[in-house]
């Protein structure tokens, strides 16, 4: 019930993804069943497939309903099966105080130049969506966008 109630309160926030794995499809539950089960749809559910490669990376002891937090350097920061939405939070609000997260800073580096700008130009040509590249918050990346970032860049 912990990863429904975290789910529950990063729903807006762009910067958390929630991700839970179901493999077995079909094994007592299909993938619509799991999400009514949980009672909500503000997470993905991802199948990894016969191999259970999730399982193997994200398995603590065995165990199948391992919860895994990892930061934006894709390091571990938190690790358990027996899953607490309030250390979970705590853990994720550690992680997010510790970014300086800015609009238009869309590899994270503290800076807005140049590199940003290409990254949110093959955002557009590949139709890709991230928050920090809608600098005019209007749920689209667009050429908007990037004029926006050069901007801020020459202010």
């Amino acid at each position: 019930m912990g990863l429904e109630i975290v789910a529950q309160y990063y729903n807006s926030d762009e910067r958390v993804s929630i991700m839970q794995n179901l493999d077995g499809i079909n094994e007592p539950y299909s993938c619509a069943m799991w999400a009514a089960f949980g009672q909500i749809e503000s997470y993905d559910l991802i199948d990894d497939g016969d191999g259970y490669e999730m399982h193997s990376l994200f398995s603590l002891n065995g165990y199948w309903h391992s919860i895994a937090i990892l930061d934006q350097n894709m390091e571990f920061r938190y690790f358990t099966y027996q899953p607490n939405a309030t250390v979970m939070i705590d853990v994720i609000e550690v992680i997010l105080s510790e970014t300086d997260w800015f609009m238009g800073d869309v590899n994270l580096d503290q800076n807005a130049d140049i590199l940003d700008v290409i990254t949110i130009v093959n955002d557009v040509i590949e139709g890709n969506y991230n928050y920090l590249a809608d600098i005019n918050q209007d749920e689209v990346v667009n050429i908007q966008d990037i004029i926006l970032l050069i901007q801020i860049i020459l202010s």
